[in-house]
């Protein structure tokens, strides 16, 4: 016996597994996704600036703030580009990075309470020099 199959019409939409309508043009899907990766870019923007001026548990961290997060792989992974609040500050990139790698485990979990996702992304620090105002 011949199994049937249903019949396709030729308009009907091209969708794979994973929902999305690929004869669409894909900008308006885009730019929701973009809006909301930028959205969680600045909420854990805010969550690590607060994690690392107010919890003392790391007192290098202190004197640093998060001037930006931004998107490396979608929201998967994300930079946080972090500087001294004290534009004088000669402590070397590498031990503030060493230290935020030791905070990474702790700062993944209070962005995880925060931004109430069902994956965490992935962490990456760079430090920056200088203030904001200077690259203006």
């Amino acid at each position: 016996m011949k199994s049937k199959q249903p019949k396709r019409s030729s308009n009907a939409p091209h969708v794979f597994d994973d929902g999305v309508d690929v004869l669409k043009s894909g900008s308006s899907q885009r730019q929701s996704s973009d809006r909301k990766t930028l959205q969680l870019c600045a909420r854990v923007a805010e969550v690590l600036s607060l994690s690392l001026s107010g919890d003392g548990q790391d007192e290098m961290l202190i004197g640093w703030t998060v001037e930006a997060v931004v998107p490396v792989q979608g929201a998967s992974l994300l930079l946080a580009l972090v500087r001294p609040v004290d534009p004088h500050d000669s402590t070397p990139a590498t031990s503030v990075l060493s230290h935020l790698a030791a905070a990474k485990p702790r700062l993944r979990s209070e962005i995880a309470r925060a931004i109430q996702r069902r994956k965490t992304p992935a962490l990456l620090f760079q430090v920056v020099s200088g203030t904001s105002e200077d690259r203006s």
